[in-house]
């Protein structure tokens, strides 16, 4: 179960973004369009370990790219804080089953800075893995 800072607990719009953010990340990316997409501002940058997309179609590439040996993963948010009223910070794991059927479980981190309070849209998301 996720752990929200005391000041985003009530915050329903936030839980359900991320809910409805990792569920997609969770699924593998169709070759045409691409929910994934949507939750990042057009001009979105998106760093996931040593790869960085800056642009809509950077990241669906990105995100075609990381799935590429992978047949599932499933991510586990455990904490989220606040910076500020567009800045979040997340910690939790994430599964992997590998096309080969190994499998592993990594440790990670994020930062997402939202274009406006409404944290609608990422402008920013950095991942640390």
């Amino acid at each position: 179960m996720t752990k929200f800072a005391k000041d985003l607990d009530s915050n329903k719009k936030l839980k359900s973004f991320l809910e409805g953010f990792y569920k997609i990340s969770d699924t593998k990316p169709p070759v045409q369009g691409d929910e994934y997409v949507d939750y990042f501002t057009p001009e979105a940058t998106l760093l996931l370990g040593a790869n960085q997309a800056k642009g809509s179609s950077e990241i669906r590439q990105l995100r075609q790219n990381i799935w590429s040996n992978v047949s599932k993963r499933h991510h586990v948010v455990h904490n989220v804080a606040a910076v500020n009223d567009t800045d979040v910070l997340l910690n939790g794991d994430v599964d992997y089953v590998l096309n080969d059927g190994s499998s592993s479980t990594k440790s990670w981190g994020a930062y997402i800075e939202f274009e406006s309070p409404a944290q609608e849209k990422m402008k920013y998301y950095r991942v640390y893995i």
